[in-house]
């Protein structure tokens, strides 16, 4: 009966340590061209990658929404369409309102 504790404890330690991605997967998704938002003032503070979720905090009437907004229409707009560089990023963009104030 020991034995077997033992042997679970291995499985159990070996299963802690198995790694989550492979060493492609991490440059994978490290080395993907950052998202920038189109603000200055945020972009210089690091860029936002795909799949990162971004949880915006302040008081009322401190430009939450605006950021968002711009952030999310530089993302989903195109690089470049008809000659016209427009530098957006080409991606999608979901927007949760959990307290139900956004307009309309």
């Amino acid at each position: 009966a020991g034995r077997s504790g033992t042997m679970a404890d291995v499985d159990a330690a070996l299963a802690f340590l198995a790694p989550d991605e492979t060493g492609a997967a991490l440059l994978a998704r490290v080395l993907t061209d950052p998202m920038l938002t189109g603000i200055p003032f945020v972009d210089a503070h690091g860029a936002l990658r795909p799949g990162q979720l971004l949880e915006v905090c302040g008081v009322g009437g401190s430009g939450k929404t605006e950021i968002l907004m711009q952030a999310a229409v530089h993302a989903v707009m195109p690089r470049k369409r008809g000659g016209v560089a427009f530098g957006g990023c080409e991606a999608s963009v979901l927007l949760i309102d959990l307290d139900g104030k956004f307009d309309t």
